[in-house]
């Protein structure tokens, strides 16, 4: 009997399993890959709401069209895409703005937009735009 481990003889292979893919992968593990793997760079610069879920809406829609299977996983990585980009606008204004009446007033504008987000699972991901664009497009008529 011949030792299967000897010298210039790989050993014998067990039987193989059917290869892992991304779909079967626990959905956290798909969702994070997605995350970090496909988060834009808007995320970590200087920039505008607007810009970023600009941005958001276009990086999502490519995602979409992978798979249709990841659309549960998309719809999870987007909502925490726009809620980093509201808390990255919040950390912005904090530090930039001096006037205390005037981070006041963009305070309770991030708050409105914070509340928004509570919306998301309720009306979707359209209403939350669409409301962000609507009040957007107030705040610029009012200055």
């Amino acid at each position: 009997m011949t030792d299967q481990t000897s010298p210039g003889r790989c050993p014998d292979k067990s039987p193989s399993k059917k290869p892992t893919s991304f779909l079967s992968l626990p959905c956290e593990l798909r969702q994070q890959i997605l995350f970090d793997a496909s988060k834009p760079k808007f995320m970590d610069g200087i920039g505008s709401v607007v810009r970023r879920l600009g941005s958001l809406s276009r990086r999502v829609k490519l995602l979409r069209e992978i798979d249709l299977q990841l659309n549960k996983d998309i719809d999870y990585v987007e909502k925490e895409w726009a809620r980093r980009i509201l808390k990255l606008e919040r950390k912005e204004i904090d530090e930039v703005i001096g006037s205390a009446s005037l981070r006041e007033h963009l305070s309770n504008e991030l708050s409105w937009y914070e509340k928004t987000m509570l919306e998301w699972a309720d009306g979707g991901r359209e209403k939350f735009f669409q409301k962000v664009w609507a009040r957007t497009q107030y705040l610029a008529a009012e200055l």
